[in-house]
This record gives C-alpha cells, structure tokens and sequence, in this order.
C-alpha cells in the first residue's frame, strides 16, 4: 500500500527526487501486474521528474524501463529510441 501511496507523499512534501523513485516503484508494481501501460505511463512521468532535477541514475532507470514496456508493446522504434538516449546518459556519465 505505501509503495502505491509514497508518490502522492512525496509529492506533497515537494521532495522531486523521491516522487521520480516512487513513480518508479509502482510502475514495477503495474508491470508485474501486467498493466503495460499503467506502468508505461509511470515510467515516463518518473523520467520527466527525474531530469527536471538531473537525477542521472533514476534517468538512466527510467529509460531502460521504458525501452522495456515499448518491447512488451512491440514497438521497436520506440525501443530503440528509449536504448538510445539511455546509451548516449551512460556514456556522458562515464558509465
């Protein structure tokens, strides 16, 4: 129940950071509940937050999840849109 709630939590304690790794968490829990897009959709916001406030790891997190839901969906150009960027965040990080 917290994993669902802890976005709306953060959010009303301004923290972006843990709004980006809430929204992550509970697209986990929408993916394995084989809610696709439910958890497409999480994944996405968690991405936007999480470079609002150059949150590199949670970026990198996000894209990778992304490209993931796209493969569920079968939409390969999107996957390899989503690789890419998370390709080009490692490589600027020195990962």
């Amino acid at each position: 129940v917290y994993t669902r709630e802890a976005p709306a939590i953060n959010e009303a304690a301004g923290d972006r950071y843990q709004i980006a790794g809430a929204l992550v968490n509970v697209g986990v829990l929408h993916h394995e509940a084989g809610r696709i897009d439910s958890a497409l959709a999480n994944f996405r916001r968690a991405l936007g937050i999480a470079e609002a406030v150059g949150d590199r790891s949670t970026v990198s997190l996000s894209l990778h999840n992304v490209a993931l839901m796209y493969r569920e969906l079968g939409r390969q150009d999107s996957v390899m849109h989503y690789y890419g960027r998370a390709l080009q965040g490692e490589r600027a990080a020195g990962m």
